[in-house]
């Protein structure tokens, strides 16, 4: 087994292909993490271009960087705290209070 540091992990975000990869990415490190998973959707390659959340996962058994409870995932590449801040506005404008309030807001940038 290869073990991945936080080098590599920099090096890889460099890569013009890691903004198409991170969701798979982020869905495997997911997995690893958690096993008790009602609702689980991290749609990777082209998928992940479509509109709408980058992620939406439900368990009941939260980890280090994984909330229990329901969340919503949105992905970037760039920009660091300016794209977190740009994709926090666009979402919290999109959806509903409620749907909001019962939810866990995970942002992941490159």
């Amino acid at each position: 087994m290869q073990w991945i540091d936080e080098a590599d992990l920099a090096a890889w975000a460099k890569r013009l292909d890691a903004r198409v990869y991170l969701p798979d990415m982020i869905a495997d490190l997911i997995k690893a993490s958690v096993t008790d998973v009602s609702r689980f959707r991290f749609p990777g390659g082209d998928a992940g271009q479509v509109r709408g959340w980058d992620g939406s996962l439900e368990t009941t058994e939260g980890a280090e960087f994984v909330p229990a409870g329901k969340s919503k995932w949105e992905f970037g590449s760039g920009a660091g705290s300016a794209k977190a801040s740009a994709d926090y506005k666009k979402r919290t404008k999109k959806t509903d209070a409620a749907e909001m309030a019962e939810n866990t807001l995970v942002l992941v940038n490159l």
